[in-house]
């Protein structure tokens, strides 16, 4: 119950982004997720224990207000740790990182509104920074003109970093290519029941972009099609986009939904582009 208090909550707060009806089919189906998932949760006492913890280690440094930055990112090491490296040398000043899951760290940010726990959020679909445009100061990069008005917001809340398309991937070893899901509606068929890996849209802003876009991309009424989805994953959810990965690759579950960056990752296996 209080976690569906709470996804009344968040479909309220983000109503700029979907109609009320999509939000509520998307919150719904990341609360039912969400609770079947295993992993820990992480409460606003520990979320804001990060973002403050940190900045209690930049003091112990010795380290001035102005030359300290508190990143959240959803990025691997291997992505954030080279930029945040260079950014440390050019300017000199101290970078704390928090990761963890788009979705997990945004919901954060919206508990720690005004506690100034975080001050750049990097990583994460434009449909997530979209749900949380609120909790977010324009800013405006110096090298934006040089960059396709797609890849910018209207009112300067984000900067788009990559384009990282979602693909469908499939364990080679288990299934052909030629039966393998081929379409958003294939995953639907009664034949991937309980074999999907997919990981839990509270945590994985990947999810919630699939999600997004299952809803754009099928023509059938949204409440019909979040049921059907549910009831194709049988309960089953990933801890995480990696999890995903892992899951198909060992053969855990046949086929999943990731990013096509993060689907290069692990044993061999198939890949599919919607």
């Amino acid at each position: 119950m209080d976690e569906f208090i709470r996804s009344e909550k968040q479909i309220r707060r983000k109503q700029a982004v979907r109609t009320m009806i999509c939000m509520a089919l998307l919150l719904l189906l990341s609360a039912v997720l969400y609770g079947c998932s295993k992993t820990e949760e992480t409460g606003p006492a520990a979320a804001a224990a990060a973002g403050t913890g940190a900045r209690r280690q930049a003091d112990g440094y010795g380290v001035s207000e102005d030359k300290k930055l508190i990143v959240y990112t959803s990025h691997k090491e291997e992505v954030y740790g080279p930029i945040i490296r260079e950014f440390e040398e050019r300017t000199g000043i101290w970078v704390e990182v928090r990761d963890g899951g788009s979705t997990e760290l945004l919901e954060a940010i919206g508990r720690e509104a005004g506690q100034q726990t975080c001050d750049v959020m990097f990583g994460g679909g434009v449909e997530s920074y979209e749900a949380y445009r609120e909790y977010f100061e324009p800013y405006r990069c110096k090298l934006s003109d040089k960059l396709d008005d797609r890849y910018l917001s209207s009112d300067d809340s984000w900067t788009a970093f990559t384009e990282l398309p979602i693909v469908f991937i499939y364990n080679n070893k288990l299934v052909s290519a030629e039966t393998a899901p081929h379409s958003w509606k294939d995953f639907l068929d009664d034949e991937w029941r309980g074999k999907i890996a997919f990981a839990a849209p509270g945590k994985s802003g990947t999810s919630y972009t699939a999600l997004a876009t299952m809803i754009q991309v099928l023509d059938m009424d949204e409440r019909e099609l979040m049921e059907d989805f549910i009831t194709a994953l049988d309960g089953k959810v990933s801890a995480g986009s990696g999890e995903v990965v892992d899951e198909v690759s060992t053969g855990i579950h046949l086929v999943g939904i990731t990013l096509e960056e993060t689907a290069k990752n692990g044993l061999p296996k198939g890949r599919i582009s919607p």
